[in-house]
Order: structure tokens, then sequence, then C-alpha cells
């Protein structure tokens, strides 16, 4: 992982909000990028903003996944994180491709783009704010000779 991502990764850990805000700022790209179709200068700063905002985004949605999952789930809810965006990359083309075929115009398209964005970022902000986090010296095991940890069954059956 690059220095720049680990960075990333790092701020998002201690702010999850930031990753809100990297989605925000893909949302203000997208948008700048349907508005600005015959200024140059201002086409470059939002193709700018969508990339930085989308990158830093897709490298956060790691983190923050991986930080929701206790260490026994915590691949299968990384995997399925990913799993859900590889769905937008399939589906995504695809609908583009039927919005043309409708009529619509490539800059009403990349503007409709905005929408999942924005439903991505609204998930995002509730996951960062109201998400479960396990605690960071817990391997999400119970503890031995913990008695929550013991199962009644298991009782029965050897005792």
């Amino acid at each position: 992982m690059s220095r720049t991502r680990m960075d990333v990764a790092e701020l998002i850990d201690r702010a999850p909000v930031s990753l809100v805000i990297a989605f925000l700022v893909a949302i203000v790209g997208v948008i700048g990028i349907t508005a600005s179709t015959t200024l140059v200068p201002l086409l470059l700063v939002s193709v700018v903003l969508a990339g930085v905002g989308v990158v830093g985004g897709q490298t956060g949605i790691s983190v923050l996944a991986s930080a929701m999952y206790p260490t026994r789930t915590r691949a299968a809810g990384v995997g399925w994180a990913y799993g859900v965006g590889r769905l937008g990359s399939i589906v995504g083309p695809g609908v583009s491709g039927l919005l043309l075929a409708a009529g619509l115009g490539p800059t009403a398209i990349v503007a409709l783009a905005a929408a999942p964005t924005a439903l991505a970022t609204c998930g995002i902000g509730v996951l960062a704010r109201y998400g479960n986090r396990p605690d960071p010296d817990s391997d999400g095991l119970p503890a031995t000779g913990d008695p929550s940890a013991v199962d009644p069954a298991v009782i029965r059956e050897t005792g």
C-alpha cells in the first residue's frame, strides 16, 4: 500500500467523518463536471476533485469496513463491502447504456452519477456515526474463564 493510502487510512481510522468528506468532494467534482462542459480549467479541477474523492473514498471504505467487524468476521465483512462495490461497477455501465439509448445526453448521465454517490455518502455517514466499532485490543473472542463465554448446551453434554 502506498504511503498516501496509508495516510488516508490512518485519517479515516481516527476520524471516520473524513470519509464522508471524501465522498462529498467527489459529489462536488461530479456536479462540477456537468456544469463545466465548455470551461476547460473548471472541468479539469472538477475531474481532479471527483477522482480524489472517489479514490480516497474507496480506500476509506476498506478501512471503515475492517474497523466495523471483530477479527473473526472481518474478512467476510470487508469482502461484502467490496462485493457491493463491484455490483455497482457491473450495473453502472449497463444503466448508462440504457440511458444513452433512451436519449439522455452524456452531461445528464454524469449528473445522475451523483445520486448513487450521495446515497453512499449518507450510508457511510450513518456507519461512521453509529457503527459498532469493536474494542481494538480485543480479538473478538470471549475471554478465557469468562462465564458468559460458556455455552450451557456444552455443559449439559459434557457434565
